[in-house]
């Protein structure tokens, strides 16, 4: 959404200001959180309002993507230090839910990147 009504063909305009609402933050409880606290704050106008969603969203979907990528190399690391070590029962029970969490996040990740393409 451009407030300042600037056309997409425009030169000169700051793309990493428009803002798209990704239908995948519906899914999200602290999202909603995040809208319902700042539409009922009565003290802001429309464009206030649409401008800290943007920012508050943004900052909240940066802080998700980057814990998942951070959550994706910890699982990483920890199936590579299963794999070199000592083979037992136990260790193949960590490296069977490592991989299983994993292969969530990177499930996670795929939709993630999916849905940003389309839009």
């Amino acid at each position: 959404m451009d407030t300042n009504r600037s056309k997409p063909k425009e030169k000169n305009i700051d793309h990493t200001a428009w803002f798209r609402y990704d239908i995948c933050w519906a899914k999200e409880q602290k999202a909603r959180d995040i809208i319902t606290s700042i539409w009922s704050n009565e003290e802001c106008n429309l464009i206030e309002n649409m401008e800290l969603i943007r920012d508050k969203l943004g900052l909240w979907q940066y802080q998700c993507y980057r814990r998942m990528k951070n959550n994706i190399k910890g699982l990483e690391k920890e199936i590579s230090k299963l794999m070199d070590g000592p083979t037992n029962e136990r260790s193949m029970s960590l490296l069977k839910s490592a991989r299983g969490k994993l292969g969530h996040l990177y499930d996670v990740e795929e939709k993630y990147w999916a849905l940003r393409a389309r839009s």
